[in-house]
């Protein structure tokens, strides 16, 4: 009977034992620490297959508890790996992946985290629950025998919920409203009308801008400001109030300028972070500033939507993530067409363009209701036709002239936005370049001071490359509190015993000068709007003070 039984045995199916399943994840726990595919001690790499002779002799060396060192495997993963060396050592996947598995020292892809969201049974019915979200935490203070504490009255609830939602406290009246509101709904309707307040997505706005590290300067050691950050800002507050789904926001923070570029705005999130504007003049140096600057973009990305540190695999496996090296450089390949830098943008897609236009028509028959008595009267004079701009910006709209061919370029102080452009009266002004034969010309500007006590500055100036001839505009200088037109050494210009200043510093007010020819024709000139005063707002619009409907700068030539 006994050597039928051996017989029996002998002419069974061998036993399966799944290497991807049950061996592959053993090693990855237990040996490729030590014995992985990046420098394996021993030059052993147990990543890889090997023959079942070589895997027989490292057997050895687990069965005698020699392999792992000080920490022996537990016998029955030991009696395992016996079998499956008995068995033929049938290898699977080759390599490993040591991150598909989650060991001692880091995390793998069956991490719990990592897992996809599956559908969890609301627990059985609980005592006080109006809910299922109640029922969860009922449920686990059940288990607990806890108790939970008691309602809050209607005054403490109605201050709990406003702060939570907008971040301020409710006025006396909305409590008082709220203690007087008896209907069943009074709640619901409470949280309704604070979830409609734009205060709402200013509030949970400061979360979000606060993962996307949201900045309005470049930080670094200059620090400067950064006027064009708000757009971005204002995006998510409005994406916030408009309950914009997750996977629209998330994509449109990502991809707008393809998905729907009139959403641009939002792709401010990938360059929302301190950047260093300090270029260095070595070549390697840029390529590193460049990579530093990939690098940020590219582990909030995947700190923002992932929860992962991807940065850390920039120069070597991730420590404790299951992030390899090369999937860093997949995605930040990916994002490697972002650079700083600033756009035009429609600022507000979701304002009623309708209202605005309606206001801004009728600024204009405003406008043309003052302006035609006075231009009938110029034309009446009969000197041919008016005179035509040669150049005009309208800096509340761009720092681009109105044909969109003359760039301008602000510097230090100067800022831009929808009242005009902005100057601190030290550092900041704009340059524009010039080509062309300049005689006799007007200068006019729009601008409005902070204060008519500043002497000496220059409110524009057209000058020659070297600066050495110009012309200009200027402010407090021979006289405190007047305007007059300035000249290298005031050799073509002088004061005219114009009245002092009274409303620069209320309103804009316009002010023009010309000037006669250049004894010296100079052929290519450079045109510096160089604002020295200190400026509230510079406005400029059409062009030309006998055509324009609304406030004005211009070079305008005169025969």
């Amino acid at each position: 009977m006994p050597s039928i039984l051996l017989l029996l045995f002998a002419a069974g199916p061998p036993e399966v034992i799944d290497f991807d399943k049950q061996i592959a994840p053993l090693l990855a726990r237990r040996c490729l620490d030590c014995h992985g595919s990046t420098a394996p001690e021993a030059k052993f790499d147990l990543s890889r297959v090997k023959p079942p002779r070589t895997m027989a002799r490292a057997m050895e060396r687990v069965l005698s508890d020699e392999m792992p060192p000080n920490k022996p495997l537990p016998a029955d993963e030991r009696e395992l790996l016996r079998r499956w060396i008995a068995s033929g050592a049938k290898w699977g996947t080759d390599p490993i992946d040591p991150f598909a598995f989650t060991t001692r020292n880091r995390a793998g892809r069956d991490w719990w985290s990592l897992q996809p969201v599956r559908p969890v049974p609301v627990p059985g019915a609980t005592t006080g629950a109006t809910n299922p979200l109640d029922q969860f935490w009922l449920h686990r203070l059940q288990a607990a025998r806890l108790q939970p504490s008691p309602e809050a009255d209607r005054r403490t609830l109605i201050r709990r919920v406003t702060f939570d939602l907008i971040g301020l406290p409710p006025t006396p009246d909305e409590v008082r409203a709220f203690l007087d509101d008896h209907r069943p709904d009074a709640y619901e309707r409470l949280v309704n009308r604070l979830l409609a307040s734009p205060r709402f997505g200013e509030r949970w706005a400061r979360h979000w801008l606060d993962i996307a590290r949201y900045g309005e300067s470049d930080g670094f050691e200059r620090d400067l400001p950064r006027f064009s950050a708000w757009p971005y800002r204002d995006w998510v507050i409005n994406a916030l109030n408009a309950d914009l789904p997750y996977d629209q926001f998330a994509r449109l923070q990502l991809a707008a300028d393809i998905l729907q570029p009139e959403e641009i705005a939002a792709t401010g999130f990938l360059v929302a972070g301190a950047h260093d504007i300090v270029v260095p003049v070595v070549e390697t140096m840029r390529a590193s500033m460049r990579q530093d600057e990939l690098e940020d973009i590219t582990g909030t990305v995947a700190q923002v939507f992932l929860g992962l540190t991807f940065q850390c695999a920039r120069c070597h496996e991730h420590k404790f993530d299951p992030i390899h090296q090369k999937d860093y450089y997949r995605l930040a390949s990916a994002l490697a067409g972002v650079g700083h830098g600033e756009l035009t943008v429609n600022d507000g897609p979701r304002r009623d363009i309708a209202q605005l236009r309606q206001r801004e028509a009728e600024a204009r028959r405003a406008l043309e209701t003052l302006e035609k008595p006075i231009r009938e009267k110029l034309l009446a004079t009969g000197k041919g036709e008016k005179p035509r701009p040669l150049i005009a910006w309208d800096f509340r709209r761009s720092l681009d002239d109105e044909t969109g061919q003359i760039k301008g370029r602000i510097h230090g102080g100067a800022r831009r936005d929808a009242e005009g452009l902005h100057l601190d009266g030290k550092t900041g002004y704009l340059t524009v370049p010039l080509k062309g034969l300049f005689r006799e010309k007007t200068l006019e500007v729009w601008v409005r001071l902070r204060d008519l006590d500043q002497r000496g500055g220059g409110v524009m100036s057209m000058q020659t490359p070297d600066g050495s001839t110009f012309d200009a505009i200027v402010f407090g200088e021979q006289q405190p509190r007047r305007w007059m037109a300035g000249s290298d050494h005031f050799r073509r210009t002088k004061s005219f015993g114009g009245e002092e200043e009274p409303a620069a510093a209320e309103w804009p007010i316009a002010t023009a000068n010309r000037m006669e020819q250049v004894t010296a024709r100079l052929r290519y000139y450079f045109a510096i709007l160089k604002w020295c005063l200190d400026c509230g707002t510079l406005l400029s619009e059409q062009t030309a003070c006998y055509r324009a409907p609304s406030p004005a700068l211009d070079f305008t030539t005169v025969p």
